[in-house]
């Protein structure tokens, strides 16, 4: 779907690539890795070699055993924005109404946590089947579990009903780790094309949220109140992952949504 001059929005097709993806050279060398293992009881996963970007590195640290709640990846929060950034240094993502989750796989193991902490990975077996299918055997991405109409816009209220669980996909977004490694550190523009590596040739189940660079957020944001939509997240594209409310994220909301009231009062 494309909507004004060089505005891209997602479309209803969810094996379409992400576009813009930038590129990223890529150094490595030897250094020790971390072990990762997603949750208590899970085999830690010892490395022995670690990739370094540029000049960040994922330094050497305690090997790293995450709680059975995943309390180690907690979620990076958006801060609420009047105006959408107009900087060269912004990504900006259309936002799709539906619920975060985190999606952990380990080998044959599959979960879905929601922010809340809840487990849901019975209740959406879509993305838990293509979760599976991946050539991967570990990561964690960051996503919204949403369902889609024809239109390629997302139907919050057939998610939130229920009724079409077996249809529910996920919008990801971010990517945390992968094969053991810890890609929280890393800044946002090496995430994303990790995550576009992670999932090229993907089955459906999982797509790839699209994004826009720099001045064109302002248009991308005003295309999207046009069409009804919640609105957009701009984000900072040499900013780690925090599990925190963070300035580098910053949602702006169509005022016109049914949605925005909800979100200025979860603020307060």
């Amino acid at each position: 779907m494309f909507v004004g001059s060089g505005v891209h929005l997602a479309t209803n097709r969810p094996g379409a690539p992400a576009r813009n993806i930038p590129s990223v050279p890529v150094v490595c060398r030897a250094v020790p890795s971390p072990r990762i293992a997603p949750w208590e009881g899970a085999p830690s996963l010892e490395l022995p070699r670690c990739r370094v970007w540029g000049d960040l590195q994922i330094r050497k640290s305690l090997p790293v055993r995450l709680s059975c709640g995943m309390r180690k990846f907690e979620f990076c929060l958006p801060s609420l924005g009047k105006s959408v950034p107009t900087g060269e240094d912004w990504f900006h993502e259309i936002k799709y109404h539906g619920f975060r989750v985190r999606l952990e796989r380990d080998g044959d193991k599959v979960r879905l946590i929601t922010r809340g902490g809840y487990d849901w990975t019975r209740r959406y077996p879509w993305i838990v089947e293509a979760a599976l299918k991946n050539r991967r055997k570990q990561f964690v991405i960051d996503g919204e579990a949403v369902v889609l109409g024809v239109d390629g816009i997302s139907d919050f209220s057939a998610l939130h009903s229920g009724k079409q669980n077996a249809e529910v996909q996920l919008c990801a977004f971010d990517v945390l780790a992968m094969d053991g490694e810890d890609l929280r550190p890393l800044p946002l523009s090496m995430r994303k094309a990790n995550l576009e590596r992670l999932l090229r040739g993907r089955p459906d189940g999982i797509f790839v949220n699209s994004f826009e660079i720099g001045a064109i957020g302002p248009d991308l944001f005003r295309a999207a109140c046009g069409m009804g939509l919640e609105g957009i997240v701009s984000k900072r594209i040499d900013r780690p992952y925090r599990g925190c409310r963070l300035k580098g994220w910053v949602k702006v909301k169509n005022r016109e949504h049914h949605a925005f009231a909800r979100v200025v009062e979860s603020f307060r």
